[in-house]
């Protein structure tokens, strides 16, 4: 429900990489039980986005336009 975590969750999923594993956990293990996000701390106690590709991540960011291009997200104005 935190508008941040949406901002970061709405441009991940506008990423166009086949395969790509979208995870979404709280600050803390008893919060966070998904194996992926372990040793993944937040950046400045903001909610935060890594991008991570053959088992190495980009450095972790929580601004929702660089987590964008990072995931070479669609446009959001999309026209049918």
């Amino acid at each position: 429900s935190d508008a941040a975590t949406s901002a970061l969750r709405a441009a991940a999923l506008r990423g166009t990489a086949p395969g790509a594993v979208l995870a979404v956990g709280g600050p803390d293990e008893r919060e966070n039980p998904v194996p992926l996000l372990r040793d993944r701390p937040m950046l400045s106690g903001l909610p935060t986005a890594y991008v991570c590709r053959g088992f190495v991540c980009d450095l972790p960011t929580n601004d929702p336009a660089e987590l964008a291009r990072r995931v070479g997200a669609r446009s959001q104005n999309l026209r049918a």
